[in-house]
């Protein structure tokens, strides 16, 4: 999709959906969706032409990746761990990783089913 803050309400939904499919609660979707979010809007501050998101089931939740294209030559910024979205992701997710590989870089996170 566009790297587009008005794609947002886009990802958020699709995600929302995929959560209320492998039965999650209402608390638990918009958690996921906060997630999702924060991971969007933190690759978009990179300005990214593209944005592509993934979300599979996994082991009894979901698991995904938000991936931009161009990637970026030096990613995962030097101050990751302090930025308020990442520490949002971390609060949120069970598990949450920086992407940086051939298929681009990105944000990846699992979280179980709540």
């Amino acid at each position: 999709m566009p790297a587009s803050d008005e794609y947002l309400a886009m990802i958020r939904m699709v995600v929302g959906r995929a959560a209320r499919m492998a039965g999650w609660s209402f608390d638990g979707m918009d958690d996921l969706c906060l997630a999702v979010d924060q991971a969007a809007g933190f690759l978009l501050a990179a300005a990214p032409s593209a944005l592509s998101l993934s979300v599979a089931e996994v082991d009894g939740g979901l698991a995904g990746e938000v991936i931009m294209r161009p990637p970026m030559e030096i990613w995962p910024p030097s101050d990751l761990e302090t930025d308020m979205r990442w520490q949002i992701l971390e609060a949120v997710c069970e598990e949450v990783w920086p992407l940086n590989g051939e298929e681009g870089t990105g944000i990846g996170w699992r979280q179980p089913v709540r």
